[in-house]
This record gives structure tokens, C-alpha cells and sequence, in this order.
């Protein structure tokens, strides 16, 4: 069963997306200093070293047994086509920190965007080290 995270409302172009990419990097970090391995998107698979974001999308994964579903977050979203997520089930592998911190950044920086959770954002351990570090990243 997967942990869930879902965008209830995101504009159709992200504005901010190159000052939300360079936060991107910043989480990536973080992540590996606390030892969690992301895979970026490349050529179509998930690489450990493989960038985590490009001029229009946002992807990224666990690695091997710490992998579930890729986030997923494209510059501009188009409603009909079908194949663009709207969620990320994490089932609560280590990458699901990078997912709320990327989650909890688009909600302060990304006008309009708004996300819901499986877990209790005020009580939920995952959330509540998530606003920690977050704290500790961006303040």
C-alpha cells in the first residue's frame, strides 16, 4: 500500500520554476547529507547522479529497495493528457522527505499550488521531520 501525496490545485505553468529548481538542488543536498540517495531522471530511467530537475520537468526517485513511485512535476501542465500525475505514492520509503520538502516549497513559493497528504502534516512523523528540515534548509 502506498503512502500518498497529492496536488489538489497547481497552475498550468509554474511560475518561479527556475528559483523552485535551484530549491530542488538545495533538498537534493540535504538529502545526501543525511543519507538518502536520490535517483534523477535520465533517458529515461532513474541514475543515482542523475540531475533531479531540467528546463521543464521535476523527477526523481529512491534508489533500488528504497524506490517506489518517481516524483514527477512538469514547468507546465496540460489537463488532458492523461499520463501526468497528480500524485506520488511514496509508501514511505526515505525519498518521501525530498517529496514533502519539494511539496512544502511549491506551497510557499508557487502561486496557487496546494497539495493534501495521506499522513497528518501536524502530527505524522514523516511530516513532522519534514518541517524540520525544511526549517533548517530555506528558514
Amino acid at each position: 500500500m502506498g503512502y500518498t501525496h497529492y496536488w489538489v490545485d497547481r497552475p498550468k505553468t509554474l511560475e518561479n520554476y527556475e528559483s523552485l529548481c535551484a530549491d530542488v538542488d538545495k533538498i537534493g543536498g540535504y538529502c545526501s547529507r543525511v543519507g538518502i540517495a536520490l535517483a534523477g531522471y535520465d533517458r529515461g530511467k532513474y541514475r543515482k547522479g542523475a540531475p533531479l530537475h531540467y528546463s521543464r520537468f521535476i523527477a526523481f526517485n529512491g534508489i533500488g529497495k528504497d524506490a517506489h513511485e518517481p516524483f514527477s512535476m512538469p514547468k507546465d501542465y496540460d489537463e488532458s493528457n492523461d499520463s501526468l500525475s497528480v500524485f506520488c505514492k511514496t509508501a514511505r520509503k526515505p525519498y518521501d522527505l525530498a517529496v514533502c520538502l519539494v511539496l512544502l516549497r511549491m506551497a510557499e513559493i508557487v502561486p496557487g499550488f496546494t497539495f493534501e497528504s495521506d499522513g497528518d502534516p501536524d502530527s505524522e512523523p514523516e511530516w513532522l521531520t519534514a518541517k524540520q528540515a525544511y526549517e533548517e534548509i530555506f528558514g
